[in-house]
């Protein structure tokens, strides 16, 4: 028995599905939506290579200004303008990085 080199489960979290009436399939898709939702296949990801802190930063910085540009659509869609107006017209006005 060889001993696995990472340990890639959460510490003192565990997930589990019920098998009900014998379908595997459903369970199995159950759990992979289980581990979609709380953030293990991410962190699978990111255990799996090492990602340096500036580009983790980085991505959530960017991922920032994502939300904030989808808000200021929205905020300029709800006076009136269309999607492409409120799009330009956000592009406009949004600060550099």
């Amino acid at each position: 028995m060889s001993k696995c080199k990472h340990d890639f489960a959460p510490a003192g979290q565990g997930m589990s599905v019920t098998v009900r009436g014998g379908n595997i399939d459903q369970a199995l898709r159950a759990l992979g939506k289980k581990m979609q939702k709380g953030g293990v296949l991410k962190e699978f990801k990111a255990k799996k290579h090492f990602i340096p802190g500036t580009k983790v930063r980085r991505t959530e910085e960017a991922k920032a200004r994502g939300r904030a540009f989808k808000l200021e659509v929205k905020k300029l869609q709800k006076e009136g303008l269309t999607k492409d107006e409120a799009k330009a017209e956000a592009r406009l006005t949004r600060s550099p990085r």
